[in-house]
């Protein structure tokens, strides 16, 4: 039997990220500020620079911070889809910050919509199931692949110190 790994990953309204380099302080104000609609436009930008230079570190902080203010604009399946249809950074520690905040976001989502998701019938296709089709098994399977993806380059992670993450993780929440 499988069990769920959950991370706390500091949210949009959650605390506020520590070691955030200064030059995105006009972001997380805006964020801090609610004014997602801005922030997003901004941090598109940011993303767009960021994977143009292969910035990874950079990369992974736009990708994850544009999911947030999405997020905050209430537009959750839409958030989580758009964060899939992004390339991502190959360096394995960027890798891992987006995608274990990937599988965040659909857990964040299916708590917000457990109701609705429930209700859902499986959906058998070739092609792609969007994600407003999804099962609360089908969100749940495609957390576990990502915390598997995340879990075979442990050995390489293992390397880097948690305090790399600190922006991202909120330590010690259970």
């Amino acid at each position: 039997m499988k069990t769920l790994l959950v991370l706390a990953f500091v949210s949009v309204s959650g605390a506020k990220p520590t070691a955030l380099p200064p030059s995105w302080a006009p972001v997380q104000k805006l964020l801090d500020e609610q004014k997602f609609e801005a922030a997003s436009k901004e941090i598109q930008k940011r993303l767009n620079e960021a994977s143009a230079r292969k910035d990874d570190a950079e990369w992974a902080r736009a990708l994850v911070k544009l999911t947030q203010a999405r997020m905050g604009l209430s537009g959750y399946e839409t958030a989580v889809r758009q964060l899939t249809e992004q390339a991502w950074p190959e360096e394995p520690i960027a890798r891992t910050t987006v995608e274990l905040y990937y599988a965040y976001s659909l857990l964040f989502y299916s708590r917000q919509y457990a109701w609705e998701i429930r209700q859902r019938e499986r959906v058998e296709s070739r092609g792609k199931v969007d994600l407003k089709a999804w099962t609360a098994d089908q969100i749940r399977e495609e957390i576990h692949r990502t915390f598997e993806r995340a879990w075979a380059r442990r050995q390489g992670l293992g390397r880097h110190r948690v305090a790399e993450l600190k922006e991202y993780l909120e330590s010690n929440n259970y």
